[in-house]
């Protein structure tokens, strides 16, 4: 995948320079339907150590 750079005119809304590129974004607020709570894998479950 290629990151394409942003057009000048949503560049310079996000004080993103000509050479930088947004890799992410953050979403803040409250949600307007809260789902409900779902069961976690441990974390021991899903990693696997190679030595």
């Amino acid at each position: 995948m290629v990151c394409q750079p942003l057009p000048e005119r949503r560049a310079g809304a996000f004080w993103v320079q000509p050479d930088e590129r947004i890799i992410g974004s953050l979403h803040t607020g409250y949600p307007g339907k809260i789902p409900a709570g779902q069961a976690r894998v441990s974390a021991s479950e899903r990693l696997t150590v190679m030595a």
